[in-house]
């Protein structure tokens, strides 16, 4: 059995030609599932610190409804990215920041502080770390 020669050579140039574009392509597509997850866990610490901001901005404006609203907006937005949160996650806190706006004595403010401390730590287990 005899093998052609130019068979052999077509085979080698159509695996030479076709190999570095499947290795381009897998790569690629490998590059960019990275990317997409670096994404999601850049918005996700968006997410998280955008909720802390305005957390903090109404234990010390209670009254204000345009602080209030940012910081319901923000923590609606912590439900696209973690999982195991519900309102019940936030009432601890709220109980506290409530208590902080009726008297604003500094066992509360400590209370509110820590409170808002354990839901911070709670949702930052879900953080890839860099």
């Amino acid at each position: 059995m005899n093998i052609d020669p130019n068979v052999v050579l077509a085979v080698i140039s159509v695996i030479a030609v076709v190999s570095p574009v499947a290795t381009a392509i897998i790569s690629n597509w490998h590059q960019t599932k990275i990317k997409k997850l670096d994404m999601y866990e850049d918005a996700k610490r968006k997410a998280l610190s955008d909720f802390i901001d305005s957390a903090q901005e109404t234990m010390f404006n209670p009254d204000d409804a345009e602080i209030m609203t940012e910081y319901l907006a923000n923590f609606d937005k912590l439900f696209i990215y973690f999982s195991n949160i519900s309102v019940e996650t936030i009432k601890p806190f709220d109980h506290a920041r409530a208590n902080l706006a009726n008297n604003s004595s500094p066992e509360n403010l400590q209370n509110a502080n820590r409170k808002l401390s354990y839901l911070i730590f709670d949702l930052s287990k879900q953080i890839k770390k860099k």
